[in-house]
């Protein structure tokens, strides 16, 4: 695996939160969540909100309604949970569900991280870029 030089550090800071022996595997998740945020450079304010409730596809239709959002923005790869009741919920919640396309991602179906040490920083900003627009809210939920 080739990965730009530029994003080494990246690369290393991913490895240090592995290494940190997280005792949960949100904790894991949070974490990276947050570098790659920051090393995005993404404005967006992070909630961290263990109060929401809900099975399945109510429990994110949940957190936008709590959050205001009015965009759900997921990779291809979130087909394999996302069931039509999913979507369907949203919907009627007016959040619109955005799902970046393969041929947006040069053929990539990885997380974000592989992405950013493949293509570079600049190449997902750009990609990003595109959805800032659409006023993408802020939240995470564990």
């Amino acid at each position: 695996f080739n990965f730009k030089k530029e994003d080494a550090g990246l690369l290393e800071k991913l490895r240090e939160i592995y290494i940190s022996n997280p005792s949960r595997l949100a904790e894991v998740n949070v974490r990276i969540i947050k570098l790659v945020k920051d090393y995005l450079e993404i404005p967006t304010k992070l909630h961290i909100d263990e109060e929401v409730a809900g099975k399945k596809h109510e429990l994110l239709a949940n957190i936008c309604d709590k959050y205001g959002a009015k965009v759900y923005l997921s990779g291809r790869g979130a087909l394999s949970y996302m069931s039509q009741d999913y979507l369907l919920e949203l919907e009627k919640r007016n959040v619109k569900n955005i799902f970046i396309d393969a041929s947006q991602l040069s053929g990539y179906n990885n997380s974000i991280i592989h992405y950013i040490l493949s293509e570079g920083k600049d190449k997902v900003n750009e990609l990003l870029g595109n959805f800032k627009r659409e006023s993408i809210p802020e939240m995470v939920s564990q």
